[in-house]
């Protein structure tokens, strides 16, 4: 018995028996998908890490090291002196200075 694949996948080849996830840094929120080209890409100042599968654009944080992210998701350029690398989409008030700095 055939079914949809869920949302973050999406298979292209007749008679397969499984789902393939959508690849890192694309995201799909539609069910019933039959084709890699579906998979929406994230922004290019945005990642969703090693996460295959995703099935939403909240899932593309902000790149570390270049960026940190606003409440509204919005990618801003890491602040001279500031440490922007502890993790994707990290928050203004996660960061740290960089040594020399405070």
């Amino acid at each position: 018995e055939c079914t949809d694949c869920p949302a973050g996948t999406y298979q292209d080849g007749k008679g397969e028996t499984s789902c393939k996830k959508c690849d890192p840094d694309t995201y799909l929120s539609k069910t019933g998908k039959a084709s890699k080209a579906d998979c929406v890409a994230c922004a290019s100042d945005k990642t969703t890490g090693l996460l295959y599968g995703s099935t939403t654009s909240t899932s593309c944080k902000c790149i570390r090291n270049d960026f940190y992210q606003n409440s509204n998701g919005t990618c801003h350029a890491c602040p001279d002196g500031a440490d922007c690398s502890y993790r994707d989409g990290i928050a203004l008030p996660q960061l740290v200075a960089l040594n020399g700095f405070w």
